[in-house]
């Protein structure tokens, strides 16, 4: 039997991923895949519709500038 592992990447890893010409994910294989045969488990739950009602995006290309005044 096949040993199974949960692997995971930070954003910066997948960036690099792309950039340096992907992943060894069989994209071919993933795309034939029928919805049952997904496994679904604590880390990958079944996407509920109150799950999506709930979801947010995350915002983009935002960055914080803090600004301080002096007076006189």
């Amino acid at each position: 039997m096949k040993k199974e592992s949960i692997v995971r990447y930070s954003t910066e890893e997948l960036k690099n991923f792309e950039i340096n010409g992907g992943d060894k994910t069989d994209w071919q294989s993933l795309s034939l895949m029928k919805d049952e045969d997904i496994k679904y488990d604590e880390d990958s739950p079944k996407i509920t519709e109150e799950m999506f009602s709930k979801a947010t995006t995350p915002k983009q290309n935002q960055t914080e500038i803090t600004l301080g005044m002096v007076t006189k």
